[in-house]
C-alpha cells in the first residue's frame, strides 16, 4: 500500500485559531465534517466530547474577543456553534418549539385509526 506524500494528504477538519475557522473547508469550526469526525471519535464517551468543546468554546471566546471585541460573538451563540449540537437528541427535540407544536390534524387522524385499530383486535 503506497501512502501520499505529507504534502498530498486531506488535511483533518481542524480549528484554525484565533479565527476559529476550519482548516480545509474555512467554515466556522466545528464544521459538519468535524462535527462528525467528534461524534465518532467520542462515541463511548459523550460527555468527554462535552468537556473537550467547553473548553474550545472557552478559548474561542477568548480568542475572538482580543481580535475585535466590537464583532465577536455572544456566548449564546458560541454556546450554540460548539456545545448545543452534543446534547442528547430529546433534550434538543424538547427545546425545540417545532417538535413541541400540536401535532398536525393528519398525525392525530392516524393515532386515532391506530387506536381504533387496536381496540378491535383485542375486542376479537
Amino acid at each position: 500500500m503506497s501512502r501520499r506524500p505529507i504534502a498530498q494528504q486531506p488535511r483533518a477538519h481542524v480549528p484554525q485559531r484565533p479565527l476559529w475557522l476550519c482548516r480545509r473547508c474555512a467554515q466556522p469550526w466545528p464544521c459538519g465534517e468535524a462535527r462528525l469526525a467528534l461524534l465518532h471519535e467520542y462515541a463511548d464517551d459523550p460527555a468527554r466530547l462535552r468537556i473537550y468543546l467547553t473548553s474550545c468554546m472557552h478559548d474561542a471566546l477568548a480568542d475572538l474577543l482580543k481580535l475585535n471585541p466590537e464583532t465577536a460573538p455572544t456566548a449564546e451563540t458560541t454556546f450554540t456553534r460548539f456545545l448545543a449540537w452534543t446534547a442528547p437528541r430529546a433534550a434538543r427535540d424538547a427545546a425545540d418549539p417545532a417538535v413541541r407544536s400540536e401535532p398536525s390534524p393528519a398525525r392525530l387522524a392516524a393515532l386515532s385509526s391506530l387506536r381504533l385499530w387496536r381496540a378491535r383486535r383485542r375486542s376479537i
